[in-house]
């Protein structure tokens, strides 16, 4: 073998979907993405996908042909990329991440090889939970959009005070929040222009922001819940389950019924949740996320090299 590694540009990635996680191939920012393959005699066998415009660099996907596997280049494939990566943020216009992120989105199998990866890279792992996956029409089959007491509530103006769809909500109060879920370890950064305005909605309490149900919409329609959030205080999320039924019943307005849907479940409580409410969605997708300290001196070294 003669492995080398180069970053290569999204219409060249596109020919080799078969190496990138599913949920990243088909994702409608898939330009915006940065792709470094590997190549043996200048054959690309495998290819790792990153999204550089989150609050710290997100690696999304690696993948190696059968052949690759087992012998440690996906290793290798990810070191290139973070040195590589590591020269885009020389301190110039303030950029200066303080850590590299992972995000895989997954079936368990496939989760569990790369968490290995990273952690033998030196990822340490933070937030994870599952994605619960159904159809719009089968929402009409929920109890939430027949339970009368929500159902009030929601249709009193004392009530919907406390709720905001997301076009309401001000860009830096967006902002804001993100780095709020980034420090918690609760998600990795959002991105408010590739949400879905109208199902996205934002629960308040005294102006601040209690709870919080995400969405964007993937290339080939379907409705993937980013984030499902309430304040950890240990009390009944009585706000998310109005909020969840709100999306709900907008969705069910909105999309056609054969349009899937997904519901994230970050915490037991959600879990239950999403069993009760919307019994017919399946567990089908895994996420867990990693980070990996920015280092100064790696920094350092590389534009060293690069010298």
């Amino acid at each position: 073998m003669n492995i080398t590694y180069k970053r290569i540009d999204s219409d060249t990635a596109r020919e080799f979907a078969d190496y990138i996680l599913p949920v990243v191939a088909k994702a409608r920012e898939f330009d915006d993405y940065m792709f470094y393959a590997m190549l043996d005699e200048g054959h690309i066998a495998g290819l790792l996908v990153a999204d550089p415009r989150r609050i710290g660099p997100e690696i999304l996907s690696i993948g190696l042909s059968p052949a690759y596997q087992k012998k440690g280049l996906a290793k290798e494939l990810l070191s290139y990329t973070l040195e590589d990566m590591i020269t885009m943020y020389d301190g110039s216009e303030g950029i200066s991440p303080n850590y590299f992120g992972a995000t895989i989105m997954a079936d368990r199998k496939t989760a569990g090889t790369l968490s290995r990866i990273f952690e033998q890279c030196g990822f340490k792992p933070g937030f994870e939970g599952t994605f619960y996956e159904t159809t719009v029409g089968s929402i009409d089959e929920s109890e939430l959009l027949h339970n009368q007491s929500v159902l009030k509530y929601l249709s009193e103006a004392e009530g919907m005070e406390h709720f905001r769809s997301l076009k309401d909500i001000p860009q830096k109060q967006l902002l804001v929040f993100g780095n709020y879920l980034v420090e918690k370890n609760i998600s990795s950064g959002i991105i408010p222009e590739e949400l879905e305005e109208d199902i996205s909605i934002i629960g308040f309490n005294e102006d601040k922001i209690d709870t919080a149900i995400l969405f964007f919409k993937e290339n080939d329609g379907t409705i993937q819940n980013a984030l499902l959030y309430r304040v950890n205080d240990g009390t009944l999320p009585t706000n998310l389950i109005r909020l969840l039924t709100k999306s709900a019943e907008i969705a069910y307005r909105k999309y056609p019924k054969d349009t899937r849907i997904s519901f994230f479940a970050g915490d037991e409580i959600i879990r239950k949740m999403i069993i009760k409410f919307f019994p017919k969605a399946e567990p089908l997708q895994r996420m867990i996320s990693y980070e990996l300290p920015f280092d100064a001196e790696v920094y350092q070294q590389v534009m060293s090299d690069n010298i």
